[in-house]
């Protein structure tokens, strides 16, 4: 570990630049050993398979964990956006399989290759379509409540109102309305 932003503070934890303290367990089990970059064939290391890193902690993936939270968040939003990231990644490698299958099905339309792969073939790509456009739907909403999280943090406002509250204003507006219509009728 050699940039000076991360810090191994025992055997067992890491210090990233935002204060987390991450488990070295957690840095195993998420790094090298399943590593997400590795199953994408993205590994800056160029590992492939069962292979890892010595100590199974790769710097290049503390730094990018180290980039999913700022100052302040907890772990419970670094996990949240890598957990992000992976469906995102694992979106955009169905819909490339999904895209490989229609260019398949085009060649074969067009004469070229095994008609009788074709009923198979169409299958696959209905399901890849399916597993894609849940999975996009499920990237859509989790981005979505980032967002709306990051809005309500940037507006300063820290305090939302429940439905009880708000019932409770409504009924004490409606009470005071009453009075004042009442009060009109009287006088």
């Amino acid at each position: 570990m050699s940039d000076k932003s991360v810090k191994v503070i025992d055997s067992g934890t890491i210090v990233i630049p935002s204060g987390l303290s991450l488990s070295k367990q957690d840095m195993v089990s998420h790094g090298c050993m399943n590593c997400i970059w590795k199953q994408h064939k993205m590994c800056p290391h160029g590992l492939t398979g069962k292979d890892f890193l010595d100590g199974g902690i790769c710097q290049d993936f503390v730094n990018f964990l180290s980039g999913l939270v700022n100052d302040g968040d907890s772990m419970n939003v670094l996990w949240e956006n890598y957990n992000l990231y992976v469906l995102r990644l694992q979106s955009l490698e169905d819909y490339k399989r999904f895209k490989d299958l229609q260019d398949e099905i085009d060649k074969i339309e067009q004469g070229e290759g095994d008609p009788g792969r074709l009923g198979d073939l169409e299958a696959k790509k209905n399901s890849y379509k399916l597993w894609w456009s849940k999975l996009n739907e499920t990237v859509l909403k989790s981005l979505s409540k980032v967002v709306d999280r990051e809005k309500r943090d940037s507006s300063g406002t820290t305090q939302r109102m429940t439905v009880q509250q708000m019932n409770i204003l409504i009924n004490d507006s409606a009470d005071k309305l009453l009075e004042i219509e009442k009060g009109d009728k009287d006088g």
